[in-house]
């Protein structure tokens, strides 16, 4: 008889950040015991906590860990500390000064009891507003006179007329609090105004996990964000990040985003110069005395003259290159010749330099020609 084979079940699971297939394995986890089963209020239950993390976007979060009924509620004791207050209150203001927001509609998702709300409308902001799930912080933020909605963003979102609404938010350690972190940065995507910009607050594991810092560990933290992950999180969800630092002696990350336009915004800019970098081309060749030359055939030069010729039948009657393999061939129907006889050319006068980083070179080796020798930058 054969004998019997001990198998161990893996569990298949998917990153909630990026979706790749992860492993649930003990050999690939980290099994905590005898956790707290509250974060912020005493409790004697106990909880074991079975933390992954993903190899692809970085994220670590917890498997098969009961979420608590308030997860949604926030919980702070900032106002214990006048020194941690200040300096919070400090970055707000920069935060304020820096994106030119004292007239701006500004939201604080998970509010709390108002702490920040309080050093944002200290710093200056009038239309301050929150968002805030748990029921006494709702009402005492209503008691401080704030404009408050009650509930977790995707809840407010669908309830409330909130697109595109506001310049700027700010959220300062609760998305790690999050089961589902993408439909939640979709929800703040959503309620930003197109070019406005947001704040967002979270631990640094990158940090946590340099030093070992396993106490960091708790079952109200769903995620634990490396730079990488939360970069990669905000950006698949569409804003662009303008700024990641560490804080707090790099126990914390401190990122700005903002909304970018929709697709057909985000090359508008480039669109635009093109345009006008052709007509600048079109209005230099017409400034000249004479026909004109172009020194360099690399894809600069080529692309263009390429455009010139078809918009508006500009063409140079030489074309040179120093690189003999390119010599022999054609730019809208002109012969590349190599770029010594460019020099003893006649009946020419001027001559452009498109030869991108080398554009320095070709100037100088040309300057004594006698020639009017224009650098294309």
């Amino acid at each position: 008889m054969k004998s019997a084979v001990n198998r161990v079940h893996v569990t298949k699971y998917k990153c909630k950040i990026c979706g790749e297939r992860l492993s649930t394995a003990k050999n690939e986890s980290l099994i905590i015991d005898d956790v707290p089963e509250n974060t912020f209020n005493f409790s004697k239950n106990t909880v074991n906590l079975h933390v992954i993390a993903c190899k692809s976007c970085g994220a670590v979060q917890l498997v098969n860990v009961p979420l608590s009924a308030d997860y949604d509620a926030v919980y702070r004791s900032i106002g214990v500390s006048v020194a941690y207050r200040e300096e919070k209150k400090r970055q707000i203001k920069k935060f304020i000064e820096v994106y030119n927001l004292i007239d701006a509609q500004v939201i604080e998702i998970g509010c709390g009891n108002g702490q920040f709300l309080e050093m944002i409308r200290e710093v200056g902001i009038e239309k301050i507003t929150g968002i805030e799930a748990g029921a006494n912080n709702y009402h005492e933020c209503l008691n401080k006179g704030f404009n408050v909605f009650h509930g977790n963003l995707p809840r407010v979102l669908k309830k409330e007329k909130l697109s595109n609404l506001f310049d700027a938010f700010v959220s300062f350690h609760y998305l790690e609090h999050l089961p589902n972190p993408i439909n939640f940065v979709t929800c703040l995507y959503e309620i930003t105004k197109t070019g406005g910009v947001g704040l967002i607050e979270v631990p640094n594991y990158d940090y946590i996990e340099k030093n070992n810092i396993w106490l960091e560990f708790t079952k109200d933290h769903r995620f634990y964000y490396r730079k990488r992950t939360i970069c990669y999180l905000l950006s698949k969800c569409g804003f662009d990040v303008e700024f990641i630092e560490e804080n707090n002696g790099g126990i914390c990350l401190t990122v700005i985003v903002r909304k970018l336009g929709k697709s057909d915004g985000i090359f508008s800019a480039m669109r635009n110069q093109i345009q006008k970098d052709i007509e600048e081309f079109k209005l230099m060749i017409e400034g000249l005395k004479g026909p004109f030359a172009v020194y360099g055939a690399g894809h600069y030069s080529q692309l263009l003259i390429n455009i010139a010729h078809k918009q508006y039948g500009i063409k140079p009657v030489y074309i040179f290159d120093s690189n003999k393999q390119k010599c022999g061939n054609k730019i809208c129907d002109v012969v590349i010749e190599h770029g010594n006889n460019a020099i003893n050319m006649q009946n020419c006068d001027n001559i452009i330099v498109i030869c991108g980083i080398y554009n320095d070179e070709v100037f100088n080796m040309l300057s004594s020609s006698g020639k009017k020798i224009i650098k294309w930058e």
